[in-house]
């Protein structure tokens, strides 16, 4: 089968990142029948040359500024309906950090709906939740009251099918990486073929580090707001690490030494900051993630991370409760989020029957 996809993310350069697995394991997904070709511009003639046209849908960004209520989104629904005509089998890569989505009105015009990660009730994308529809943990008092929000309706729910979320790329530090895309392009996927971690039961001499900042938006930075507020009450002992950012290899190095590491939401419930504490060995304490589904699946409540609510009211209770627990219990938790890491980054198999069943092939 040829794929093509329409993108603006640029295949040689760094930060690839929704599309890397495609090249990670691009050999055996040749054998497995698939061949891959990009596009960043909608009138090349050879686009429409393939049995499948994925669409992403970052590439119409620009039509769904979702703070703008004037916004025509016409222009993106009419190309839709254009390139179906063309194509026999047209697909919606949903690109969008949360679960929810900025573009469920387009479902109706694709043939599948792929998404990073999606409601275990996929009735969820029906219901008008307004600002909540996009990041449906935030707290009322910091949700915007401008957002405009689609929804799709029961008949095209079956067109939903989870892709792969963003913890199939490589997380590790390398000299000069900040300059080439190791890990996160065509250029290097080879160097994910050993992924170095740290062992959960290697010595420990904190309990906890968190660099991080805040943005003006609310939605954005609520958690990490209560987060950098509870850590500071501890800024005089030596044994938690709290402030601004630092150099990523100080960054890791300083998670590699912690017990436990807390990854707040962002702008979406998947982070960069869960893979890192994977690879640290530390334990993943992060806000409950029992509402969706993801793929790969990493997160088992008090199995391969630590939930706690996602308004953070009973962080100082769980905070607290970790740093009493025996030191066999944490580690139990951490190497279990790191097996299930390092076998989703490591099979080819695995990903491709997920490819497949993706497909409905």
């Amino acid at each position: 089968m040829k794929i093509h996809i329409l993108t603006n993310q640029r295949q040689w350069a760094r930060g690839f990142n929704d599309f890397f697995p495609l090249y990670k394991w691009e050999k055996a997904l040749k054998q497995a029948g698939f061949c891959f070709d990009y596009f960043n511009n909608q009138d090349n003639p050879k686009l429409y040359k393939c049995d499948q046209l994925w669409v992403e849908y970052r590439y119409f960004s620009s039509f769904f500024d979702t703070t703008d209520q004037n916004k025509d989104i016409k222009p993106v629904i009419d190309f839709l309906v254009q390139a179906k005509a063309k194509i026999g089998s047209l697909v919606l890569f949903d690109s969008s950090d949360g679960t929810g989505s900025q573009c469920l009105i387009l479902t109706q015009y694709v043939d599948l709906h792929l998404k990073k990660q999606l409601y275990k009730d996929l009735n969820q994308y029906t219901i008008d939740c307004g600002d909540k529809g996009f990041m449906c943990w935030i707290p009322n008092d910091a949700t915007p009251s401008n957002i405009k929000y689609y929804t799709t309706t029961k008949e095209h729910l079956q067109k939903f099918k989870l892709s792969w979320n963003i913890g199939m790329v490589d997380y590790r530090y390398f000299p000069l990486s900040k300059y080439y895309p190791f890990g996160t392009s065509k250029l290097f996927p080879s160097k994910l073929d050993y992924i170095k971690t740290t062992n959960p039961d290697s010595r420990r001499d904190l309990i906890t580090s968190y660099r991080g900042s805040i943005s003006n938006d609310t939605r954005y930075s609520f958690q990490r707001f209560v987060i950098l507020e509870f850590l500071k009450k501890f800024e005089l002992n030596p044994m938690i690490k709290v402030g601004k950012y630092i150099k990523k290899e100080d960054y890791l190095k300083e998670m590699s030494l912690s017990q436990i590491s807390i990854s707040p939401f962002g702008w979406g419930e998947v982070c960069y900051r869960d893979f890192e504490i994977f690879l640290s060995g530390s334990v993943l304490v992060k806000p409950n993630m029992e509402h969706l589904d993801t793929y790969p699946s990493y997160y088992f409540p008090n199995e391969t991370y630590v939930p706690i609510k996602w308004d953070m009211s009973d962080l100082n209770e769980v905070f607290n409760n970790l740093m009493t627990s025996p030191k066999s219990d944490l580690q139990a938790i951490a190497s279990k989020g790191q097996e299930l890491f390092i076998e989703a980054q490591s099979s080819a198999d695995n990903f491709v029957n997920h490819f497949k069943s993706m497909l409905n092939l």
